[in-house]
């Protein structure tokens, strides 16, 4: 879970105990996607 602006955002992601250090990048990743749209939103209002 993260706050961004007036935004709370919460990421889902499952997995097992064996796949969390990569589930983890996958979720970083993930938020990394939305706050490079949000940016590119903001560039273009």
């Amino acid at each position: 879970m993260n706050r961004e602006n007036l935004h709370i955002v919460i990421l889902l992601c499952g997995g097992q105990k064996r796949t969390q250090q990569p589930d983890i990048v996958r979720s970083q990743n993930y938020w990394n996607e939305i706050r490079s749209r949000d940016d590119e939103h903001r560039n273009y209002t």
